[in-house]
């Protein structure tokens, strides 16, 4: 492992680093040595741009990411494939009628919103 951080590095900043790490050895396949250096280097921006006392809330994001999960349901549903989309995501099929539901009514309301004049 090329990521070497000082026993008294901050906390915070030493989970960033091993986050950012973690992701460029998996996802960019960068090796470990350009991996490590580039994930100082986030966390030393984060400690610079962020830093100095001001607490920072990091949210997990759960909702930005069913969010997410609910386009890519949308994006796929085709009017008949409520099952099949059920079994892919790991719902039931009743959940994924609700994502349907709620995510037509929401393209409804701004195709709505376009004709007359507002929005």
């Amino acid at each position: 492992m090329s990521l070497v951080l000082d026993d008294d590095y901050p906390l915070v900043l030493s989970l960033i680093a091993k986050s950012a790490y973690d992701a460029l050895l998996e996802r960019a396949r960068l090796d470990p040595q350009t991996a490590g250096e580039i994930a100082l280097a986030i966390s030393e921006n984060v400690r610079t741009n962020l830093g100095g006392g001001v607490p920072v809330y990091i949210p997990k994001g759960h909702y930005w990411a069913a969010s997410k999960r609910h386009r890519e349901i949308w994006d796929k549903f085709n009017g008949h494939n409520y099952e099949a989309l059920a079994r892919e995501y790991d719902m039931t099929v009743q959940m994924v009628r609700r994502i349907i539901e709620r995510l037509r009514g929401a393209e409804m309301e701004r195709r709505q919103r376009g004709l007359f004049g507002e929005g």
